[in-house]
């Protein structure tokens, strides 16, 4: 109770001038009677009762005098508006749970992995809070996700730490950090990772400057230094060296400060998950520190189109000091869709140049000019998935969806307002597809196209001048335009703009099914008017019905490959689409342990004077209790013994 005296604090103090209603109470009841009240039957009974002299007499008020003025105080109290300020702290703990925290340490330290020195700073973190601090766990792959119920105890949050783990996937922990901080309920903010943290903007003000509306972002770091190598990539070719013979190009990374020899096996996947997969090619190739080379493994002559293969990564020595993460080693391949995984890439350069689109798996490149694109019919481009426009623009809208990459500045579409020098990002929207496992504060354009954002869109990604990435639907199909540079399409070797670059494709194809060689978890795009059963590589079966003239995304969870048939609704049994898709662990960021990520922090961030848990409205309690006690006066009266009738 003396806690919550000393932050009592009074909305409408002036309410309690409504004390001056008291007296008048006390004085209604001195009013009163004070003799009984006798009821009798006539004159004559009343001349025998008792005549006794009136005296004046001290004033004992009823029971109803009490309760009314009981009330009386509580509305008064209530008209005040009280509330007091739980004096606690409430503090977010976010946890980083993406791929890179499943790094193994070298065998001399305490901890394993950096997930369990991350878990074991956490507790010691916890240790030294106090025991009124309110904790609210997070953890930050594949989305910031509560963990547990909000405002633990310190020793209740340790618990629900002995149950984390580490995922597969990527995060966008710089993001959910600021938010957390944004949304003002928490005085501080503190995220244990393994990236290196860079702070901007002013430091933290004193401890006398009032905090209320200002949140403190903090990073406790974890992690050491490891050489890891991992697969980057995987596409087919045809071989240099045997004519009619395909490959696999298999891109190899490696995060350390020594090359490394790497090893490389094929497999040829059978349909039964009894089947043992069998090993078809092998290969060594040597892996520079921090950048990626490409193995190629040959595949024997005759192999059927529809076959899936399996790569797996291994250090040739030493595997444990040369390879601290196992995860990002294997990955899967399969073309027997990729014919209909059409990109038709418009480019201002003219040739044959792709720009490095040819690396993305799953997806076949044609490569025109604009002038060969004006004479296409819309029947044409129809058999296409994507239309890609670079420094070029149509004159029209397509019927197919379009990703428009430095149009020119008199295009119809996306109207270009100004050009830009190095524009620094300013913000975007975090809950959009395109910005999904994407660091945008990372993303550093030399130059830019600022534009004029047509109705039916809506701008994603901000920099200082204006919207420099715009994307919205008309007409039932979807598009989006780039003001910066994303070509060529290099892959591991440039990750921030390579994110960014399959997450367009991904959301104006609806789907995952273009980069599904490539994003973490990716979305399966199943069209409308089918049942749909997968088999997922846990050989697990799961079926999904899609209504006509609908498309859903089914979010594939673990790395491997997904078997697709989709029936036609009506006729049970007869298959009308037979697929496989390949989901893949390729996260250059996440692999890259030797030289970590950057984590872009403000120090602090102030927002308004919000409301908060911590603030709690006394006057409804009190209005609740005056309403309790003029019920109860009620009923007394009403329940209380009518004097009775004196006769003969």
């Amino acid at each position: 109770m003396p806690g919550i005296l000393s932050t009592l604090s009074f909305a409408q103090p002036l309410a309690f001038a409504g004390a001056l209603l008291i007296p008048l109470l006390v004085l209604a009841y001195l009013k009163k009677r004070q003799r009984k009240t006798r009821v009798v039957s006539s004159v004559v009974i009343l001349e025998q009762l008792a005549k006794r002299r009136v005296t004046r007499r001290r004033f004992r008020p009823p029971l109803r005098f009490f309760l009314e003025l009981l009330a009386l105080i509580a509305l008064i109290g209530a008209a005040s508006l009280p509330w007091y300020r739980d004096t606690s702290e409430r503090v977010a703990l976010v946890l980083d749970t993406s791929m890179s925290m499943r790094t193994r340490n070298d065998s001399l330290a305490p901890q394993p992995t950096r997930f369990a020195e991350a878990i074991e700073t956490a507790n010691r973190w916890l240790d030294q809070q106090s025991s009124s601090t309110r904790i609210s766990l997070f953890q930050s792959s594949p989305r910031l996700t509560a963990l547990g119920a909000k405002d633990l105890s310190p020793t209740a949050a340790k618990t629900v730490l002995s149950g984390a783990d580490a995922g597969i996937g990527t995060d966008s922990l710089d993001t959910a950090l600021t938010e957390l901080a944004e949304s003002g309920d928490y005085v501080r903010v503190v995220a244990i990772t393994d990236r290196t943290v860079r702070y901007f903007g002013d430091p933290p003000r004193s401890a006398a400057d009032d905090s209320q509306d200002t949140t403190i972002l903090d990073a406790q770091p974890v992690g050491q230094p490891r050489p890891n190598l991992y697969l980057a990539g995987l596409r087919f070719s045809e071989s240099l060296d045997y004519v009619g013979q395909r490959t696999v190009i298999a891109d190899v990374g490696l995060s350390g400060s020594e090359p490394v020899v790497a090893q490389l096996e094929l497999f040829e996947l059978g349909e039964d998950k009894h089947v043992t997969p069998r090993s078809i090619a092998k290969g060594r190739v040597t892996a520079q520190p921090n950048s990626s080379v490409e193995a190629e493994l040959l595949l024997p002559p005759g192999r059927s189109p529809d076959l899936l293969y399996k790569v797996e990564l291994s250090a040739a020595e030493d595997a444990l000091a040369t390879n601290a993460l196992l995860d990002d080693d294997a990955g899967w391949i399969g073309d027997g869709n990729s014919a209909e995984n059409l990109i038709l890439l418009v480019s201002a350069t003219g040739g044959q140049n792709s720009l490095g689109l040819k690396r993305l798996p799953g997806a076949e490149i044609v490569v025109v000019s604009p002038r060969e694109y004006a004479v296409l019919r819309d029947e044409e481009l129809a058999r296409f998935t994507l239309l890609l426009f670079h420094r070029t623009a149509p004159a029209k809208l397509p019927p197919t969806p379009a990703l428009l990459i430095l149009p020119p500045e008199q295009n119809p579409h996306f109207p270009v307002l100004t050009d830009a020098q190095t524009p620094r990002i300013t913000s975007w929207a975090g809950d959009h597809p395109i910005t999904s496992y994407l660091r945008v504060p990372l993303l550093t354009p030399s130059q830019g196209a600022i534009f004029s954002v047509p109705p039916w869109a809506q701008s994603v990604v901000n920099a200082e001048p204006g919207c420099v990435l715009a994307a919205g639907e008309t007409q039932g199909v979807r598009y989006a335009a780039v003001g910066f540079e994303l070509l060529p399409f290099e892959g591991a070797k440039t990750p921030v703009t390579s994110i960014l670059t399959l997450n367009l494709i991904a959301w104006l194809s609806g789907g995952g099914e273009l980069t599904q060689n490539s994003l973490n978890a990716g979305g399966i795009r199943l069209e409308g008017g089918r049942r749909w059963v997968i088999r997922t590589p846990a050989h697990e079966t799961v079926e999904v019905e899609v209504p006509a003239g609908k498309t859903e995304i089914f979010q594939a969870g673990a790395p491997g490959p997904y078997r697709l048939a989709g029936f036609a609704h009506g006729t049970p049994g007869k298959e009308q689409v037979r697929k496989v898709v390949t989901v893949n662990n390729f996260a250059p960021e996440e692999s890259s342990t030797f030289v970590p990520m950057e984590l872009s922090l403000p120090h602090m961030v102030e927002h308004g004077r919000l409301p908060s848990a911590g603030e709690n409205p006394l006057w409804g309690y009190l209005l609740a209790v005056a309403l309790l006690l003029l019920v109860g006066e009620y009923l007394w009266f009403l329940l209380r013994p009518v004097p009775e009738a004196l006769g003969v």
